[in-house]
């Protein structure tokens, strides 16, 4: 048996090995993605019209005589690779980007640049354009950004442009609903005109009239501060951890709507709340006025920290309740005008030989 086993393992022995071929063969790798250009080819563009779909980019800072970049199609991707484009602001109707596409393609604005154009920054004419705008900033032009329709916009920057900073939105398009996400503007007349659209993060300071004026729209974690009338104007428009700060007169004032978590300091009026608007939790700090509530609003559960002039003025129906109210000399806590209004469970703390008081005329008092 053993002898047959030998035989038969020589026999496999004297038999040739055919190799198997490797493809590719074995030994170093090599590159095997196509360069970018191959995948995707970029143009470059210093000014005027784009009337091709495709990705384009400037290669240096570009002037312009007239509007800069005119963006006629959807499908394009417009990259400023960091460079600026630069207007001779002597037009009314020169516009550093121009979109006037009107397609279900989104154009895409990216990563630099816009001033000096009379006409505006960026300006997308057509409601039903689809764009994103990330990283572009917009300096000294007619305005900073109008966008007519719905638009995602972000890290984008409006300064000392003569008119508004964002112009986002149409109050005749409810359905078209813009983001904005860490956008701030510097200077303006306003900061932000917003309507129906979502911001996260942003900031208004520096503008001679108002930081934000919001129509339905959500305002989260929003800061205004040293603009010149109004830090937050919203009707229909919820402020969610939002903050204004040295305002000239007042820091929110709302039609409707609700405020939660937010905070004021060092304004007129920190809170200016009617027509059914709600504000809770919510924290005034040495504001002339915290708060005034009028036809059928509710202040609850928040706090008013020495006001200068008064807590809270309660009016036509204002409902105001479980509130924490500390107040200096000679300051009242909350006054009442005209009737209906409903006070109740406020705590109220004075300074040592304060003479401070709850004027209830007029008001249902539960306690």
């Amino acid at each position: 048996m053993l002898d047959r086993i030998v035989a038969v393992l020589a026999a496999a022995a004297a038999v040739p090995v055919s190799h198997a071929q490797i493809n590719p063969p074995i030994g170093p790798v090599g590159p095997s993605l196509s360069e970018i250009d191959q995948i995707e080819p970029r143009r470059a563009v210093s000014a005027g019209p784009i009337t091709t779909p495709g990705s384009y980019y400037l290669s240096g800072n570009a002037s312009s005589i007239g509007s800069g970049v005119i963006i006629a199609v959807g499908g394009v991707t417009l990259d400023l690779a960091g460079f600026t484009l630069t207007g001779d602001n002597n037009g009314p109707n020169d516009f550093g980007i121009w979109v006037t596409a009107n397609s279900d393609e989104p154009v895409v604005i990216k990563n630099g640049t816009v001033k000096s154009f009379e006409g505006g920054g960026v300006e997308v004419v057509n409601d039903a354009q689809p764009v994103l705008i990330h990283n572009v900033s917009a300096v000294r032009n007619g305005f900073g950004f109008r966008i007519a329709g719905g638009a995602t916009l972000t890290d984008c920057h409006a300064l000392n442009n003569a008119g508004n900073g964002f112009e986002i939105g149409d109050p005749n398009l409810p359905g078209r609903i813009s983001g904005l996400e860490r956008c701030t503007s510097t200077g303006h007349d306003v900061g932000f005109r917003i309507w129906n659209a979502r911001l996260l993060a942003c900031r208004a300071s520096g503008a001679t009239g108002t930081g934000f004026i919001v129509n339905d729209g959500t305002l989260v974690e929003c800061i205004a501060n040293t603009n010149g009338i109004q830090g937050f104007n919203g009707r229909d428009t919820s402020f969610v951890a939002c903050a204004a700060t040295s305002n000239g007169n007042v820091g929110f004032q709302l039609i409707g709507g609700s405020i939660e978590g937010s905070r004021t300091r060092d304004n007129q009026i920190g809170f200016e709340i009617s027509t059914q608007a709600h504000a809770r939790e919510c924290v005034s700090l040495q504001d002339t006025t915290g708060a005034t509530v009028s036809f059928s609003s509710l202040f609850e559960r928040s706090s008013v920290i020495f006001p200068s002039t008064r807590g809270i003025l309660a009016s036509n129906n204002a409902i105001v309740l479980d509130n924490h109210i500390r107040v200096g000399n000679n300051v009242d806590a909350i006054t009442v005008s005209g009737t209906g209004s409903v006070i109740g469970r406020e705590v109220t703390f004075s300074s040592p030989g304060n003479t401070s008081y709850v004027k209830p005329v007029g008001a249902n008092l539960i306690y």
